[in-house]
């Protein structure tokens, strides 16, 4: 700017120097709501961030009436790393947790759905109840890492849940299915395999 006025030969006056700030709970609401760009991209994003972290094992998506679990082996995070990163509004240093951070977000802030993060070998977890993340103790420890993402916000009335069961299960199908296919470990959903040439939906 300065050059610019100086090449028009324009004075230019500071008026007044200052600082902004931004609440931090509405800045993550607007990422959950627009960062990805359709239903189900959540759970592309969860698989981005698992192969991002440097897994060589499966990934499994199991389908059922009341949540969705991705089940992954990731040795390199913890619950810290995690809960730091999902409640800051800028983006790490790791695309990993950039990754796991973005689709979580858009599944537990902008469309109120909780889901559980449990990583193997721990006798705690963390609980997304749509509100805010606390810490859950288990009975023993968990045997494998996982995600479990609940198909409906708990305010949704019971007799919502069958068809938004079937859609959330229809739209993360879709999704895996349509953009997962290039995934260099095998991926599962249910006992289906996702992870080949093949099974392209437009090349196959």
């Amino acid at each position: 700017m300065d050059s610019f006025l100086e090449r028009e030969g324009l004075e230019g006056a500071l008026h007044e120097e200052g600082c902004f700030t931004l609440n931090p709970d509405l800045a993550l609401k607007k990422l959950g709501d627009f960062q990805l760009p359709f239903s189900g991209a959540w759970a592309v994003k969860i698989v981005q961030a698992v192969i991002a972290a440097g897994t060589k094992t499966p990934i499994r998506v199991e389908q059922g009436r009341k949540n969705t679990r991705i089940s992954f082996e990731v040795k390199s995070w913890d619950y810290e790393s995690f809960r730091a990163q999902f409640q800051n509004p800028q983006s790490s240093p790791r695309a990993d947790l950039n990754h796991l951070v973005m689709g979580l977000r858009s599944v537990g802030i902008s469309e109120s759905r909780p889901f559980d993060f449990v990583l193997r070998g721990q006798d705690t977890f963390v609980r997304w109840d749509s509100e805010s993340l606390t810490s859950r103790v288990r009975a023993t420890p968990a045997l494998n890492s996982c995600l479990i993402v609940g198909h409906w916000s708990p305010s949704t009335t019971p007799e919502c849940t069958g068809p938004t069961a079937r859609e959330a299960n229809a739209d993360i199908s879709q999704a895996l299915s349509r953009r997962c296919f290039p995934c260099p470990v095998p991926l599962y959903i249910d006992a289906r395999r996702l992870d080949a040439l093949q099974f392209c939906p437009f090349h196959g």
